[in-house]
Order: C-alpha cells, then sequence, then structure tokens
C-alpha cells in the first residue's frame, strides 16, 4: 500500500504512467452517480479504495482513462488501474478540462458520452437555500454541520455538443470577437467568461481546479470567484448604508480595527478593509477547492510478480458493488494478446461493417429487395458497445463454435453456461471473434428480413438466435433459399406451437443440433410442434390469446412474436391514398416518408383494430378499457402495427369507417379477415360480449390460416 494525492494520480494518467488494462469494463456511470460521488469528495469523506498493478507497458494491451478507444503505450513501469475506474474516471473530467487541446471535436468523440459535460458548482443560494460557500456574508464557512446531500442541488452541468451551442460561453469553441473584431487574448476571454459564469447563477468551473491552460496570469476559477465577490460587494454596500453594527459585523474579520477606522473616517481604509473582505473570501473558497485534490484515496498495489493473479483478484474484488460479468472476464482473457485491439472494440468495429445480403433471404420480398444492410440499425450497438443482449447472444455463440464447432455430438447445454464459457483461453476468444460477430450479423438480419424483427431487445426468445447464427456462418447456408425457408418454418413453428415456453437453453442446444441435417434438406422434426401451431393449450390456444383463461395469461413474448410474423408480410400502412410498405428495416433506420405534403419519420404505433375509444358506443368508458389490461379489446388478436401518422388520423374512428378506403391487399397484409363490412359489423341486438367475441374469433382464424399457409409453403 503506497500513499499518492489525487492531484499526482491525475499527473500519471495524463502521463501515461497510470493506465487501464483494457480488460477493464466501459464507464457506466451516470450523472446521477457522478453527482452522490462528487458531494461525498467535496465534503471529503471517504470514497473507497484503489486496486493497482504495479507492471510493465507490455503487460497488458491499454488505454487511457475516460477514452473507451484511445489505446496507448504506457511507459516502460507502468501501473494498471484494475478496480476504481469509474470513481477516477468521474473526478479526473469533473475537475480538469479535458477540452484545453486544441482539437476538442476529437476529444468529444472520443469521451464516454457520461464524461463529456463540464462541471460547475453555484455558490450563489438561491432565497430558501443554505449559504454553503458563505455568499451571502462573504465569509466562507465550515461544513462540518452539514451533510453532502445539501450540495447536490448546487452541482450542475452544462452539456457539450459539437454542432450546437457553439457560442455557449462553456462552450471549449467559445471565443467572440473583440470590439476591433479580432479573438480575445486568453485574459480577456476569461473574464468574458467569468462574466456569463457569475450572470448564470455564480457557476464556478470545477474543471478549472486541477489545471487551466486557458488564463494564464490568473486561473478560471479564480477569475469567476473574483467577479462574483466583486457584485456582491458592491450590493453589501448599499445594504450597510444605513446599518453601521452590519457594515462592523462584515470586515471585522478581516480588519480587525474597523471600529476606529471607521471613527476616524479613513475612506481609503474603509475602501480596502472591503477588498481585503472580497479577497479573503475568494482566497477560502479558492483553497478548499483545491485542496480536493490533495486528498490521498486509500490504494491497495500489488507488485509486479503479482501480474499472473490479476485478473482472478480483479474478479475477487468486485463481488461487492458492481460485480464483474462473464463478459468483463472474457474481454479480460483476450487482453492477453496485446498485439489485437480490445475485444469489444473488435465487436464494434465487425458488427458495423455492411452485410450483403443475398438473394436467398430477400427474394420473397415485396417492393424493392436491398442488397445491403448496416447491423448498427438492430440496435446491437449503444454508446460505441454492444447492448447487453449483444453480449449475450456473442458468449453463447462463441462458446458452441470454440468448443464444438466440428463436433456437435459433443455440445451439451453446459456450454451456454458460465463454466464452459469462462474455460475459453484467450486464443479461442481472439480466433472466433470475428466469426461469431459475422454469423451474428446475417442472424440479425434474417430476423429483420424474415421474421418482422426491428430491434435486438425485441426478440420474443433470446436463445434462438444461437441456432440460427451458427447455421449461417456456413455460406452454403446463407446462400441457399431451401436453407434459410426451412430456418424460418423452424422459427415460427417453434414460437407458436410453443416449443420455448420452457427448458429454452435445453431446447435452443438441441435444435442447433437437429436444424443442422433439417437445413439442408433433411427429415422434417418438427411434427408435433407443428400441430400446436396457435394450439397449444394454456400458452398459444385461442382462449389464451382472447385472455379467457382463467388461469393463464399470454406470454409476452408470444404477443410480440405474433405482432412481429404480422409486420413480416410487409403489410401496408392505413394511410389513405398511398401505398406505404410497414418493411422492418425501414422503420428500424427511421425513413423518412412523405405523405399529404408533409415529411415524417416511419415509426409504428400498436394499434387497435377495434379502437379502445369506440368503448364509449358499447357501454364502457375509454379510460376504463386501458385501466382494463384483459379486456378483449386489449387482446393482441384486435392488434396490429401501423405508422404513428395513420394512428394519429384514424384516432378512434370506428374500424368500419377507417377500413372502408383500405383495398384488399392492405388488408389481408394485416391479416384482417374479409369481407371486412360483415367482420366488423355489429349486429342490431347483438350483447358487447358477442360482438367482441365474434371479432376477435375471426382474427384469429384468419391469423392461423395465414401461418399455416405460409408454412407449407417454407418446409419445400
Amino acid at each position: 500500500m503506497w500513499e499518492m494525492s489525487f492531484r499526482k494520480l491525475f499527473e500519471q494518467c495524463d502521463n501515461d504512467k497510470m493506465v487501464l488494462p483494457d480488460f477493464q469494463r466501459d464507464f457506466v456511470w451516470k450523472t446521477d452517480g457522478l453527482k452522490r460521488l462528487l458531494c461525498s469528495f467535496m465534503f471529503k469523506l471517504p470514497i473507497g479504495s484503489l486496486l493497482i498493478l504495479e507492471g510493465k507497458g507490455d503487460d497488458f494491451k491499454s488505454r487511457k482513462l475516460c477514452f473507451p478507444k484511445r489505446e496507448i503505450t504506457p511507459k516502460e513501469e507502468c501501473r494498471y488501474l484494475l478496480d476504481g475506474q469509474q470513481r477516477l474516471s468521474a473526478l479526473k473530467v469533473v475537475f480538469s478540462d479535458i477540452y484545453s487541446g486544441d482539437d476538442w471535436k476529437t476529444t468529444l468523440d472520443e469521451t464516454y458520452s457520461q464524461l463529456r459535460p463540464r462541471w460547475f458548482v453555484r455558490v450563489i443560494p438561491q432565497k430558501n437555500e443554505e449559504d454553503l460557500f458563505g455568499w451571502r456574508t462573504l465569509s466562507f464557512p465550515d461544513w462540518s454541520s452539514w451533510e453532502p446531500q445539501q450540495l447536490s442541488d448546487f452541482l450542475q452541468i452544462r452539456h457539450i455538443f459539437k454542432t450546437t451551442n457553439l457560442d455557449k460561453w462553456y462552450h471549449p469553441s467559445y471565443n467572440p470577437p473583440d470590439q476591433k473584431g479580432n479573438p480575445k487574448n486568453p485574459n480577456l476571454l476569461g473574464l468574458d467568461i467569468a462574466i456569463n459564469a457569475f450572470n448564470e447563477g455564480g457557476l464556478v468551473p470545477l474543471f478549472s481546479i486541477y489545471k487551466d491552460s486557458l488564463i494564464k496570469e490568473k486561473t478560471l476559477l479564480e477569475r469567476v470567484l473574483e467577479i462574483i465577490a466583486q457584485r456582491r460587494i458592491e450590493v453589501l454596500q448599499e445594504v450597510v448604508k444605513e446599518d453601521e453594527q452590519m457594515l462592523i459585523d462584515l470586515l471585522q474579520k478581516c480588519e480587525p480595527d474597523i471600529v476606529s477606522i471607521l471613527e476616524s473616517k479613513d475612506d481609503s481604509a474603509i475602501k480596502f478593509a472591503w477588498l481585503k473582505l472580497s479577497a479573503q473570501w475568494v482566497s477560502d473558497v479558492q483553497k478548499y477547492l483545491e485542496s480536493l485534490l490533495e486528498q490521498e484515496p486509500h490504494i491497495i498495489s500489488l507488485e509486479s510478480k503479482e501480474i499472473g493473479r490479476a485478473i482472478s483478484i480483479f474478479e475477487n474484488i468486485n463481488q461487492g458493488g458492481t460485480a464483474l460479468n462473464v463478459y468483463d472476464l472474457i474481454v479480460a482473457k483476450a487482453a492477453h494478446d496485446t498485439s489485437l485491439e480490445g475485444l469489444t472494440q473488435r465487436i464494434v468495429e465487425c458488427i458495423s461493417q455492411n452485410v450483403n445480403l443475398p438473394f436467398s433471404l430477400t427474394y420473397k420480398l415485396n417492393g424493392d429487395k436491398p442488397t445491403t444492410w448496416n447491423p448498427q440499425i438492430f440496435g446491437c450497438i449503444d454508446d460505441n458497445q454492444p447492448i447487453n443482449i449483444m453480449k449475450y447472444e456473442f458468449l453463447n455463440l462463441l462458446s458452441v463454435l470454440a468448443h464444438c464447432e466440428n463436433n456437435l455430438d459433443d455440445l451439451r447445454t453446459d456450454h451456454i453456461k458460465k463454466g464452459k464459457i469462462l474455460a475459453l483461453n484467450h486464443v479461442q476468444i481472439n480466433s472466433f471473434t470475428a466469426k461469431t460477430v459475422l454469423a451474428l450479423a446475417r442472424a440479425f438480419a434474417f430476423l429483420q428480413f424474415r421474421c418482422g424483427v426491428i430491434k435486438l431487445q425485441n426478440i420474443p426468445y433470446e436463445l434462438m438466435v444461437i441456432p440460427i447464427a451458427f447455421h449461417l456462418r456456413d455460406d452454403a447456408v446463407w446462400n441457399s433459399h431451401e436453407a434459410l425457408d426451412r430456418l424460418e418454418y423452424w422459427y415460427w413453428t417453434s414460437i407458436f406451437g410453443g416449443a420455448y415456453r420452457q427448458a429454452q437453453n435445453d431446447r435452443a442446444i438441441n435444435d442447433l443440433k437437429v436444424l443442422k441435417a433439417w437445413v439442408v434438406g433433411g427429415t422434417n422434426f418438427l411434427g408435433t410442434v407443428y400441430d400446436s401451431i396457435l394450439n397449444f393449450q394454456g400458452y398459444s390456444n385461442k382462449l389464451v390469446l382472447m385472455m379467457k383463461d382463467p388461469d393463464n395469461t399470454l406470454p409476452g413474448a408470444l404477443y410480440n412474436a405474433t405482432l412481429q410474423y404480422i409486420l413480416s408480410q410487409q403489410p401496408l400502412d392505413f394511410l389513405p391514398g398511398v401505398q406505404i410498405r410497414l418493411n422492418p428495416w425501414d422503420i428500424a433506420s427511421n425513413k423518412e416518408l412523405q405523405f399529404d405534403g408533409t415529411n415524417f419519420d416511419l415509426s409504428i404505433q400498436d394499434h387497435h383494430i377495434v379502437p379502445l375509444g369506440m368503448a364509449t358506443t358499447l357501454g364502457q368508458s375509454s379510460d376504463k378499457l386501458r385501466a382494463e389490461k384483459t379486456h378483449p379489446l386489449n387482446s393482441v388478436l384486435n392488434r396490429t402495427f401501423i405508422s404513428w401518422k395513420a394512428n394519429d388520423l384514424i384516432r378512434s374512428r370506428a374500424p368500419l369507417d377507417y377500413l372502408s378506403y383500405m383495398n384488399t391487399i392492405s388488408l389481408y397484409g394485416h391479416c384482417i379477415p374479409l369481407p371486412f363490412a360483415t367482420q366488423y359489423q355489429k349486429n342490431a341486438g347483438e350483447t358487447d360480449d358477442v360482438y367482441y367475441e365474434n371479432v376477435l374469433t375471426n382474427r384469429f382464424n384468419e391469423l392461423k390460416k395465414v401461418i399455416l399457409l405460409e408454412l407449407e409453403g417454407l418446409k419445400h
């Protein structure tokens, strides 16, 4: 264990003597977490230990603190931060100006999004707030009687963007011209910023505390405090004109002889006393804020000889707090090969590449057939890292391929569990990464173009991705429309037949093994499942879909899959006079379209075919219906996807009203039974319950008919 101040730690980070091993997780804290840490830190309370490994520059592939993609070559002797990244990154970015270099745009791009704002502390209290910084009397108080959470409302951020707010005083690009039209010199610019900071409530820039390159003679911190103090002095001087005792109370702490000075009426001495009051407050606040970085965190240091145990120790210390997950440890193992980029970066780069779409995938599509597609529109990447589902799919498929790609007889459910995944060594991980990600990209394309899935997080059953991706890694399967048809047959049959309602791990592994023969012309193994399509008791039968089963509710996965199946038919939207297909890939990319002379982005809404608003004419209020989730009108059999534009146009119009301008092809694509005038007409004397049951039964029958007919064509 050794001692070092935060200021020294920051310096080591700047000089690449303190680095992050590439197996460290990404920065995940949000603004609230940063604020809580900052409150404790500014009250000089303990914020936990840091774990540091003494090492050499080539021990691990490394990156710079606060920058997910900024790889560095550390000094020959360096320190690896094993635990404490979230805390140290947060404090580093709060108290230092990461935009002080010439290329602030590159810095913005390369920094974690949570770390991009600039941080300020407001020292001027509002009317009913505690005066934490002693602004009212310009006397910095003792904080021992206050609690850290009292500081929370005084901490503020200002967001930094690349193309907006460039003229804001807190933005790194801010530099208005002087009276002659020339850029202001650093001192004038500092004064300009300080005045603006005062005008916005007395915002003191915390990012100026560690190191300030903007102002040469005075730091920005000092400039702002001086402006705040000067303006407060002007107000106080007016206030005490009629209250000599208040004047004495204010100035006596900085000028003990103020009483005799006032009696002598020495104006210059009185003026000097005011200046001393201002200077003393500025100095006290500045010294306190700067002393924050002289605090010394508790540091646990591992010697270089313990490098072999570093990852294990890293895992153990994370059992409390935010535990490491399997993905973090696989990233750590992959980092053993320092010649490669970090695993997360390689995954992001691979999944961001365009995928060439073969005719085998798109031959059934109506309209234009895309030839390339980018998996990013599937929502698998967020803020330059894979989302959790993507990580989950990657680990499962990676393990299957690395352990059993050429010997599926050995494949067991254990291969998609923690033990087998963590048994992978760095060679296996790095060798199979590109193949795994490409297979997943193809699987995602299959799910969007064949199965109506808009985003990765919308997949009904996550484990079904693994059998799909495993087989699509094979170019022969990827380019065979018969093979892709059979995969789609398996997908819909399994979902609507209830195959994945339980024991999903076992089912996915079993399907992966038996699909190998089926997709290339083998025997159909899905006979029993096929017989249960929309007929599995307690899961997908009509009573459950109509929400009339007293013992079973409709699974969310089946609800989603039903609407996705309809979307896979590329139905036409419900906008009159135009033919806009609701293609999942267009929806995912927010394609811009035009209707009635105006542009709109294509996003969809879950539409009630018999609108809830009709309930007012059927004997119930729409508010009551919305609260009654099991009401028949809320059944998935009364739902379909349409654009928000169409939904806004229809609102609560009756089906016979808005369906009358739809052509037969449009209604068929939504699996709406025809003729609609008969199917959706409420007959005289017909009760509400009978009407609901008839409408939902007709939709159920139509949906089942369409599904079964399509499946017959898919199995070849």
